[in-house]
């Protein structure tokens, strides 16, 4: 197995990008529901704050802080990413690969961190605009931006 490096920074705050495999599905936003319970079912095992999250139809991005004497955010995502992906029926296309190591065809295996050096709520303040901005395009309706969201508040049913 690689040892990837990386800073592993006990609290530290993270800006994370994570993608579908297949990037022109539209899971996270079919399933939110879904999401929304992966995502409180491991906050509830391994705590930690979401600071701004926006999902998007093929991926999402998250700034995210982690408790004080914590760095282990790879448990956390493998976790949300378990979780949602034994929310859905099988209908996926999987590999030979995947098929040998049991692995669902929902996921990019890897994902993009970035450590956020805060200086007082200036650097969270600007990892938050960062998500906001980052699709470069109108957000559709469906994909609503959180900021500080307590356990990822369920949404007014649209109208």
């Amino acid at each position: 197995m690689p040892n990837y490096r990386g800073a592993f920074i006990p609290g530290g705050c993270w800006f994370f990008t994570v993608n579908l495999l297949e990037r022109r599905r539209t899971l996270l936003v079919d399933h939110i529901d879904a999401l929304r319970d992966a995502f409180e079912q491991t906050r509830r095992t391994y705590p930690f704050e979401i600071s701004a999250i926006v999902v998007l139809p093929d991926h999402l991005h998250a700034v995210w802080t982690l408790p004080p004497a914590d760095s282990d955010f790879s448990t956390r995502w493998r976790l949300v990413k378990t979780r949602f992906a034994k929310a859905l029926p099988k209908l996926e296309r999987r590999s030979a690969v995947r098929k040998q190591r049991n692995e669902r065809g929902i996921w990019q295996r890897r994902y993009w961190a970035r450590y956020i050096a805060l200086g007082g709520d200036a650097g969270l303040l600007r990892a938050a605009a960062a998500v906001a901005l980052l699709p470069g395009r109108a957000l559709p309706a469906h994909a609503r931006l959180r900021r500080r969201p307590e356990a990822l508040q369920r949404a007014p049913p649209a109208e």
